[in-house]
C-alpha cells in the first residue's frame, strides 16, 4: 500500500529536499506541495492525500489556522506537523488543533519516514526527545524549590 503525502512549507529546500528523501520510498508518494495555508487547504480538499505534511509558519495562513480550516471541511485528514520550534506551547497548539503528530525538522530522514508511517495508520507522534525534555525541565525546576 502506497502512502500519499501533500507536503506545505513556505521554504522551497525544504519541500525540495522533502521530495527528494520521500521519493526514495517505494511505498511513499508526494503527489502535492505548496508554500502556504490557503494553497495547503486547496490542495488536500482536491487530493485527498493519506498524510498532510504541514509546517508551522507559513505565510497568508498559519499552519494553525489551516489545520482548523482544513479539519472543518476534510476531518478525517492525518496531519504531520514538522517544525523547527520545539516549545510546548506549539506542539500542545498544534496537538490540540488537531495534528496527531509532531516531528522537529532536526529529525533524521528514517525517523521522518517513521513517524509518517505510524499517522497514516491514524497513531499520534509526538517525539520522546520532545517528552524527555518536558521532564527534564519539570524536575528541574522541582530540584530548585
Amino acid at each position: 500500500m502506497s502512502i500519499s503525502i501533500v507536503i506545505a512549507d513556505d521554504h522551497v529546500l525544504m519541500r525540495q529536499g522533502l521530495i527528494q528523501v520521500l521519493s526514495a520510498e517505494k511505498d511513499i508518494n508526494v503527489i502535492g506541495q505548496c508554500g502556504d495555508g490557503i494553497e495547503l487547504i486547496k490542495q488536500v480538499l482536491k487530493l485527498s492525500p493519506d498524510v498532510v505534511i504541514m509546517d508551522i509558519s507559513m505565510p497568508r495562513m498559519s499552519g494553525l489556522v489551516a489545520i482548523d480550516k482544513l479539519l472543518a471541511q476534510r476531518p478525517q485528514s492525518r496531519i504531520l506537523v514538522l517544525s523547527m520550534h520545539d516549545e510546548l506551547e506549539y506542539v500542545e497548539a498544534m496537538r490540540d488543533a488537531g495534528a496527531i503528530g509532531y516531528v522537529l525538522k532536526e529529525t533524521s530522514s528514517e525517523e521522518l519516514i517513521d513517524a509518517i508511517k505510524l499517522v497514516a495508520e491514524g497513531k499520534s507522534v509526538f517525539p520522546a526527545q520532545k517528552k524527555n525534555k518536558i521532564l527534564w525541565l519539570f524536575k528541574l525546576s522541582t530540584s530548585i524549590l
